[in-house]
Parts: C-alpha cells; sequence; structure tokens
C-alpha cells in the first residue's frame, strides 16, 4: 500500500472530471501501464454493461449487476479496470451531489470487496481514499433528509471487509492503523470538519476493531469530547 499516494489523497471532494461516456476502450487508454494480456471480448462486453448500469444510478436495476459482482470468479482481471472507474466516479463532484449515484457507487464498490476471487492488494491506494471520502466527506447527497448516516455507515463496513481480506496476513494491523489514523488527523480531529465527516470517523474507526478503537480513536477523547460538547452547545 503506498500510503503517500493513497490515503493521503482521500478528502479531494470537489475535484471535477469530464462527463465522457465510459466504456472499456476508455477506461484502457487511460490506464497508467500498459496491459500485459488482451482480455476477451466477453470480459470488456461485461465491464460496459457494468458501468452503463451503475452510471443509471437505478438501485433496484443494480441489483442483479451487484449479485453478479459479488459471486462471479471471473472478474480479477477486470480489476484494475474496476478501480480506474470507481476513482473516476469518486472524482466526479456530482457523484456526491446525488444520495442514489452515491449509493450505487458505494455497492459497487461493496459488491467487488466482497467477491473472494478478487484481490484488492495492488489497488488498495485507488480504492481505499474512495471509502474514506464517503465517510469523512462534509455532504452525500442533496436533499434534507436523505439517509447519508446509513451511507456512511456502510462505508465504514466496506472499509472492515477490505481490512478482513487481509486478516491472518502481517500487514492487517499495518493496514488497520493506516486508515484509522487517516480518520483520525483528516476526519476526527480536524477541527475545519463538520460533525457529519465526525462522525464518519468513528463510525469508520469502530468498524475496525477493538485494536482501532483502543489505539487509536481512545487517545483522542480526552480532547474530542470537549470540543463535541462546545460544538453542541452552539446548535
Amino acid at each position: 500500500l503506498n500510503e503517500k499516494e493513497g490515503l493521503d489523497r482521500c478528502l479531494e471532494e470537489d475535484a471535477s472530471t469530464s462527463s465522457q461516456r465510459s466504456s472499456f476502450s476508455s477506461y484502457r487508454a487511460a490506464m497508467q501501464q500498459p496491459l500485459k494480456h488482451v482480455l476477451p471480448q466477453e470480459l470488456q462486453s461485461y465491464f460496459d454493461r457494468v458501468v452503463r448500469t451503475v452510471e443509471k444510478r437505478d438501485e433496484k436495476a443494480l441489483e442483479p449487476t451487484l449479485s453478479s459482482l459479488r459471486t462471479d470468479p471471473g472478474l480479477h482481471p477486470l480489476l484494475p479496470y474496476f478501480a480506474s472507474f470507481i476513482v473516476k466516479q469518486a472524482a466526479d463532484k456530482r457523484t456526491f451531489s446525488s444520495m442514489a449515484a452515491s449509493r450505487c457507487l458505494l455497492s459497487t464498490i461493496q459488491a467487488l470487496v466482497d467477491n473472494e476471487s478478487v484481490d484488492w492488494e495492488r489497488y488498495l491506494h485507488q480504492v481505499l481514499p474512495v471509502i474514506v471520502t464517503f465517510l469523512v466527506r462534509r455532504n452525500i447527497g442533496g436533499g434534507l433528509g436523505e439517509d447519508h448516516w446509513g451511507l456512511r455507515r456502510q462505508a465504514a463496513r466496506v472499509a472492515a471487509a477490505i481490512c478482513g481480506r487481509f486478516k491472518g496476513d502481517r500487514s492487517f494491523y499495518s493496514l488497520q492503523t493506516r486508515i484509522a489514523r487517516t480518520l483520525v488527523t483528516q476526519g476526527l480531529m480536524d477541527t475545519s470538519k463538520a460533525l457529519t465527516s465526525h462522525y464518519g470517523a468513528i463510525v469508520g474507526i469502530s468498524a475496525l476493531g477493538p485494536h482501532a478503537v483502543e489505539s487509536s480513536l481512545v487517545p483522542h477523547m480526552s480532547t474530542y469530547l470537549p470540543r463535541l460538547g462546545k460544538a453542541m452547545s452552539v446548535r
């Protein structure tokens, strides 16, 4: 995991991107490194179908696609393309201004993380910043009463699931610590952030488990709680 290139970029909230139509060819052209193999046309077409479905922002229509992403054993060759697609979607501020678009993107990430045949190790520096953004971004969605709280809790579960994929590996606790440290420094203890961001940081660290809570959250409570009390009294 390249921490400098990955987690430290997680809060670039207002980046914009072009609205070009997604396709396998466009993502292949955008890849930073040349591919060492040619993917079958079937996989290319599959990728195009998934991208088009996600971009429709129709959660009900997306369900069959999510089921396929969770269980299909042959998707690993497409992971660099999915990672590129995820980053592009997250960089488009229109994604986070729409609750439907945000839920579709996060659910797509979660489905891919749940797929045991997909190895995320080489792409953590791309996907983790997106998940952390879901946790600590100030605003998600554009309407009053939209459940951004639930979306942050879902992002916390996804972060925990990614760490769980490395359980038993020597990098497990290192990965947990890096995520928790980012949530503390760029979420919880950042006084410029809103309470929504603080909430996301707390649920994110809590989802990582007792070790993360004890090592990364508890030591800051004596400083954070007075700030929280002051913020609540102002409200």
